[in-house]
């Protein structure tokens, strides 16, 4: 059976591994069809073009973008789209201005409850959207800051626990995520000449939303990302059945980040939870793989 994975982070977004760190541990895992599908950017997809070429791993064009839809925040995937497209250029360009502001603003927030800031060690992280691994790590690296979270965190608090005490909703150094209209993103991967593809729709969503995807469709959308992680076995068939009546491409993907939250983690364990069926990737899913 094809080893397959299309939901992949790198170092230049909020995963821990370069883009050819990352393939070969790919490789290493017997994977040999990927896409680099980091958040809201594709800095990185030079780079694992030149590494797939030297590891002989046939790689996907991807980017995974926060979208919003009627006040529903959901992930949407871009795969195969030209990378020099203005259309999907001018959006990513704009996402990321507009995730700088808040980052700034987050900082601000973050030196007026007590944390010492060095904005040069965050502007070295080859991060084009930072994600909060940075944001955080920036913040442990200075001992006045990390014996401030041991106090009134834990010292066993890991980047999760650490978020949700002091950038969560209603925390002190919360600012709302920007997310772009799906709509917009999705016209503009399309007009690139790739395909979206709904991500986790069972992390966002519930059984009851399942007329938002169909709406999504209409908009654009010619998949589902139904073998995630984030799924369970009840929501794996569901959503296996909704893309089925719909005909829409069924695509997984491990949403892999790299050993941030258990350096024991590799992308082989995560795989060991589920896998594409061959009979998925010759119905649909090698449509987009060609």
């Amino acid at each position: 059976m094809s080893k397959i994975d299309l939901h992949l982070h790198s170092y230049f977004s909020d995963g821990s591994l370069s883009p050819t760190q990352l393939l070969i541990q790919a490789k290493k895992s017997g994977h040999q069809v990927v896409s680099l599908t980091d958040h809201n950017g594709i800095s990185g997809l030079l780079e694992a073009q030149a590494a797939a070429k030297k590891l002989r791993l046939k790689l996907i064009t991807g980017l995974e973008f926060y979208c919003i839809y009627k006040k529903r925040r959901i992930h949407i995937l871009g795969y195969d789209f030209k990378l020099d497209h203005p259309a999907l250029q001018r959006i990513i360009s704009s996402a990321q201005a507009k995730h700088q502001e808040r980052i700034s603003k987050v900082l601000l927030k973050a030196s007026k409850v007590g944390f010492v800031i060095n904005q040069n060690q965050i502007n070295k992280a080859k991060s084009s959207y930072l994600g909060w691994d940075v944001i955080i790590g920036s913040l442990q690296a200075n001992p006045k800051n990390l014996m401030k979270i041991n106090r009134e965190v834990g010292k066993d608090a890991d980047l999760l626990v650490i978020f949700d005490h002091y950038f969560s909703p209603g925390r002190p150094g919360h600012v709302p995520a920007v997310d772009w209209p799906a709509a917009q993103f999705i016209k503009a991967v399309k007009l690139a000449g790739g395909v979206a593809v709904l991500a986790h729709p069972g992390q966002q969503l519930s059984f009851a939303d399942d007329k938002v995807i169909i709406e999504l469709k209409k908009k654009g959308i010619a998949g589902l990302e139904v073998f995630t992680p984030y799924h369970n076995w009840h929501q794996l068939m569901h959503y296996q059945r909704l893309a089925y009546d719909n005909k829409l491409i069924m695509t997984g993907g491990t949403d892999y980040h790299g050993p941030i939250l258990d350096k024991k983690l590799t992308i082989n364990s995560q795989w060991e939870y589920f896998s594409i069926p061959d009979k998925i990737y010759k119905q649909g899913l090698g449509k987009l793989i060609k």
